[in-house]
C-alpha cells in the first residue's frame, strides 16, 4: 500500500517537474525576445521622435487635399501642372521621410508587443510559483509516508482533518 502511495507520489512530481521545465522554457523564450524587442524599442525610439519634430501628418494631409483637388476639380492644363509639381515636391520630401515614419510605425507596434510579453512573464511566473509549491508539498508527503515505513507505521497520504464540528458532537434540536 505505500509503494502504491510512494509510486504514483513520484509519478505526479515527474510530471509536474517537467510541466515546470516547460514553463521555463517558455519564460526563457519570451525573455530573450523581451530582450531583443527592447533593444530595438531603444534603437528606433529617437528616429520615431525626429517623425514627430517634422511635422509629417501635415504633409500627409496637404498631399491628399492636392491630389483630391486635382482629381475632382476642373483645372486648366497650366493650373494643373502647378498642382502636380506641388505634389511631387510633397512625395519627394515624403520620400526622404519615410524611414521615420515606418521607425515611428515600428516603435508602436514593438511597445504592444512588449506590453503582452511582459504580461504573459508574469502569468507564467504565477504558474511557476504554484507549481514549485505543489511540487515541495508531494515532495513532503512522500519523505513523510517513506519515513513511517521505515518505522513500520503507515500514514495517511491527506492529513486527517483535526477539526470536529459541533453538530458532530451535540444533537441540537430546534424548538417549535
Amino acid at each position: 500500500m505505500t509503494d502504491d502511495k510512494v509510486t504514483q507520489l513520484d509519478a505526479e512530481i515527474t510530471r509536474l517537474t517537467e510541466e515546470k521545465k516547460q514553463l521555463i522554457d517558455k519564460v526563457t523564450k519570451a525573455m530573450k525576445e523581451l530582450k531583443y524587442k527592447t533593444i530595438e524599442l531603444n534603437a528606433l525610439r529617437p528616429m520615431a521622435e525626429k517623425a514627430k519634430k517634422m511635422e509629417l501628418d501635415k504633409l500627409i494631409r496637404k498631399l491628399k487635399s492636392l491630389e483630391f483637388k486635382v482629381a475632382t476639380s476642373a483645372l486648366t492644363p497650366k493650373a494643373e501642372k502647378k498642382y502636380l509639381d506641388k505634389i511631387l515636391k510633397i512625395e519627394k520630401q515624403l520620400k526622404k521621410v519615410r524611414p521615420y515614419l515606418r521607425a515611428e510605425k515600428r516603435v508602436k507596434i514593438l511597445e504592444e508587443d512588449i506590453e503582452k510579453l511582459q504580461v504573459e512573464i508574469e502569468e507564467i511566473d504565477g504558474k511557476l510559483k504554484d507549481l514549485r509549491k505543489n511540487i515541495r508539498e508531494l515532495i513532503r508527503k512522500k519523505r513523510m509516508i517513506e519515513k513511517g515505513a521505515k518505522r513500520g507505521i503507515e500514514l495517511f497520504a491527506d492529513e486527517p482533518d483535526h477539526m470536529v464540528s459541533l453538530e458532530d458532537v451535540v444533537v441540537i434540536e430546534k424548538e417549535d
